[in-house]
């Protein structure tokens, strides 16, 4: 009987808690959580720490002035370091881009041409250049996040 005295005790002080701070902060709290909790459980992998640092140094050496936006040449001269780098499309590419990129090789595997397994050759495809540039922005916000305290990462964004 105790302990159901102790968690209902332990609700109420929670939910006073919760009507005394405004939600905003409720949700801050939680997303700060949240993020604590991805830096301890998990390490960069070797795409993440790859790409996110050539995306990173991109950014870094990008004009304020323009809209902290890269043109497409950088975009394809990262796609083509991943590529040199061996990295595989179809294992790094997420979510529904992955299904976009399976259902476009199986309508255009007769052609030679037609499929596309290189970040290189997905960046040039309307269908899934955001997919990509969604995949290499995962990439460098991960590394900017879990790299904070160990990497060369100024959290201005500028990396040494």
């Amino acid at each position: 009987m105790t302990s159901q005295t102790s968690n209902n005790t332990r609700r109420k002080k929670q939910s006073r808690l919760a009507r005394t701070l405004p939600p905003e902060t409720l949700l801050e709290i939680a997303r700060l959580v949240q993020i604590s909790q991805r830096r301890q459980s998990r390490d960069l992998s070797p795409f993440e720490a790859t790409i996110g640092k050539l995306v990173s140094e991109a950014f870094a050496a990008t004009p304020v002035r323009s809209g902290r936006r890269l043109p497409k040449d950088q975009w394809e001269s990262i796609a083509a370091q991943a590529d040199a780098a061996g990295f595989v499309l179809k294992e790094h590419i997420e979510g529904k881009w992955k299904f976009v990129l399976a259902s476009w090789n199986q309508k255009h595997s007769r052609r030679p041409d037609g499929m596309i397994t290189t970040f290189s050759g997905a960046l040039k495809s309307d269908a899934l250049r955001c997919g990509v540039l969604r995949t290499f922005y995962r990439a460098k916000n991960n590394y900017i996040m879990i790299c904070s305290e160990k990497c060369p990462v100024v959290s201005s964004g500028q990396v040494s």
